[in-house]
């Protein structure tokens, strides 16, 4: 964590990697308008919190801003699918709705790096902070698969279908079972929340909602386990294994 307004701002112009900011939202004057507007620059999601939260954080002099260093660098999907295609492959994607718990995000990506995943894409709001504990979770792999975080998912899913590529939907309202539908690539596994699980509108955005088998009634199964499930499902498919 960097914090105080100087220090938040040279990190920013140095363009260190920066998960988010948070700003008091009693904060006024020096430097507060221009980091806002190098946040907006950089797509950097900005947190209105109360200075207690802050204070809670951190036990120096935090002047109102404090900044999360990010334990990975954020990359554009649409920068990214033009290289995969160039480099003769098709695209497998895996979409993480408002997932928050970092423990998951590190597991999920550990799986999904193993399972040849190009990219995770997350949106910015509501996903847990990528720094020490995702990667450590993750075993490294955040290090090695990309990362790219939007603004909306609904941009992320018009760009997916932009560019061929097919959503599967991972929830306990599909009709089919995964293994019943054809996972072809170019494909993106769509994943929702550990609370709310898949937005509805994302879902009706989706190409195919799936689900997956349980041989009891229980709630559901913990999302890094049914994005395992989802995951392995899609690699036998398309790798005949």
């Amino acid at each position: 964590m960097i914090y105080g307004r100087h220090p938040v701002y040279e990190v920013l112009q140095s363009g260190e990697s920066i998960d988010r900011v948070w700003i008091s939202r009693d904060a006024r004057g020096e430097l507060i308008g221009d980091i806002r507007k190098l946040c907006k620059e950089r797509k950097i999601p900005v947190l209105n919190v109360p200075s207690q939260r802050l204070k809670q954080e951190v036990k120096g002099n935090h002047q109102g801003v404090l900044a999360f260093l990010s334990g990975v660098e954020f990359q554009q999907l649409e920068d990214l699918l033009p290289q995969i295609y160039e480099s003769g492959e098709l695209p497998f994607l895996l979409i993480l709705d408002r997932v928050s718990d970092v423990r998951n995000i590190g597991a999920i990506a550990r799986t999904a790096y193993i399972a040849g995943v190009h990219a995770i894409v997350v949106p910015k709001k509501g996903t847990s902070a990528l720094g020490a504990d995702a990667m450590k979770t993750s075993a490294g792999a955040l290090q090695h698969i990309p990362v790219c975080r939007h603004q909306s998912l609904d941009e992320v899913m018009q760009v997916c279908h932009d560019n061929g590529i097919c959503i599967y939907a991972l929830s306990e309202k599909g009709d089919k079972m995964i293994w019943e539908e054809q996972l072809k690539l170019p494909l993106a596994l769509l994943m929702g929340s550990e609370g709310e699980g898949i937005h509805p509108r994302l879902l009706e955005e989706s190409d195919y909602v799936l689900k997956l088998p349980m041989t009891r009634s229980f709630d559901s199964y913990n999302v890094s386990v049914a994005a395992g499930m989802a995951l392995y499902e899609a690699m036998r498919q398309n790798h005949h294994i």
